[in-house]
């Protein structure tokens, strides 16, 4: 499974290879392709970034208003994505492909003799333990996590010389391994950039590996991807400035630093071919992102002033509509709402001619039905027990309401 998911990575790598004949430069080459591919899906993830900071002052507002409440804190809040069609996470998972990316051309490179050449294990297995110690190149003695790459370096230099003793050896895997390897050309195999041997893992202990152009150009790639990354976030945070309210710049600070230490991490533990790799992300991560934050920002400004402008112009007609009311209250005049339906209009008739019923009985001295001859009724209300109430329907031996209360209030 894992093979097939590498299959797209290690055809694009190997024809990079082979138009360039060095694999830092093919590495190059490769970011710029998969920043091509993936540009319209990180212009997405940054238009939903821009959008989720401008609707910060209403997520602020929502959590002033329901302080306590985080239910309806999140109910509103995912009323309020969903209505302005942003996505909580989208941002965060294309985040994540340019590492999953490294990881897996880093397992392409780190094993180059199974993962692009084609060998089995079986084949590298015997080749490092029998052909390469007869050519001078005799197997790690200690961790040998990286061993073929650093046998496939070698083989760069002495291409020919393995070739030979493939062909003269009489194990019928060699026989195999040669006719696969024969294939290539010892620039399939060219793991040096500038001068520097790029199958190398960098050291930053620079003064145990000697003052030397080749320790020195090592020690400083790691760097320079920090540096990149470093300059990254510090362009970001300048263009898409946190909001102070919500705590973002606290946090913002210290994710500021994740991405330098990481390209650290990776540079230094690593075949300094992905220290190439991830600088070489980085820059082009770094052109990209400044040009969709300005084209991306100028669309949303536009946008969000259209709505923001839509918005008060309501605002002020519901004000206006506020201060015409009170004036009519305060002048005693009243006016018809022409939007009230034909239903809710005959409602309120029928309520204000029951207002004014009963103003007129009091002004008057009307007595209303007495409660004995509707025990249902209280006060106005004349069906408040219901319309089937009967007082008597559960009286004992017959006797009346009034008896039977009396009697008992005696139990008691």
């Amino acid at each position: 499974m894992t093979d097939i998911i590498l299959m797209p990575f290690k055809w694009l790598l190997l024809g990079l290879n082979a138009l360039t004949h060095n694999y830092g430069i093919a590495l190059m080459l490769f970011a710029v392709v998969v920043n091509i591919v993936f540009t319209p899906f990180y212009g997405k993830s940054k238009r939903g970034t821009l959008r989720m900071q401008r609707l910060q002052p209403q997520v602020d507002e929502i959590k002033r208003k329901y302080p306590t409440d985080q239910q309806k804190q999140s109910a509103e809040m995912a009323k309020l994505y969903k209505s302005e069609k942003v996505s909580m996470t989208g941002g965060c998972v294309w985040m994540l492909i340019p590492l999953i990316i490294m990881f897996m051309v880093y397992s392409l490179l780190r094993m180059p003799f199974t993962k692009l050449f084609g060998l089995t294990v079986e084949q590298f297995a015997y080749m490092r333990d029998n052909i390469f110690p007869i050519v001078g190149m005799q197997p790690a003695s200690g961790n040998n996590f990286y061993e073929e790459i650093h046998f496939a370096h070698f083989m760069h230099s002495n291409f020919d010389t393995v070739l030979r003793s493939l062909s003269a050896s009489s194990n019928p895997l060699m026989a195999d391994a040669y006719h696969t390897l024969s294939k290539l050309s010892p620039q399939d195999m060219n793991f040096t950039l500038i001068g520097l041997n790029l199958s190398d893992s960098p050291s930053w202990k620079i003064w145990e590996s000697g003052w030397t152009w080749s320790a020195i150009g090592l020690f400083l790639l790691p760097v320079f991807s920090a540096g990149i990354s470093l300059t990254q976030s510090l362009i970001q945070q300048k263009m898409n400035p946190p909001a102070k309210a919500d705590g973002q710049a606290s946090t913002m600070k210290g994710m500021m630093f994740m991405g330098p230490v990481m390209s650290l991490v990776i540079g230094y533990s690593m075949p300094a071919l992905m220290s190439i790799y991830w600088g070489a992300g980085g820059v082009l991560s770094l052109v990209r992102d400044v040009f969709q934050t300005r084209y991306y920002k100028r669309q949303i400004d536009a946008e969000f002033a259209v709505k923001d402008a839509e918005r008060a112009a309501r605002d002020a007609d519901i004000e206006s509509k506020r201060v015409e009311t009170e004036r009519l209250k305060s002048e005693g005049k009243l006016i018809e709402n022409p939007n009230v339906s034909e239903e809710k209009r005959k409602q309120q008739e029928k309520r204000d001619r029951e207002l004014r019923q009963r103003q007129w009985d009091q002004a008057h001295g009307v007595r209303k039905k007495d409660e004995a001859s509707n025990p249902s009724q209280i006060g106005d209300r004349q069906y408040a027990r219901g319309r089937n109430y009967d007082p008597n329907r559960y009286r004992r031996n017959g006797g009346s309401h009034a008896a039977q209360e009396e009697l008992e209030n005696e139990a008691v």
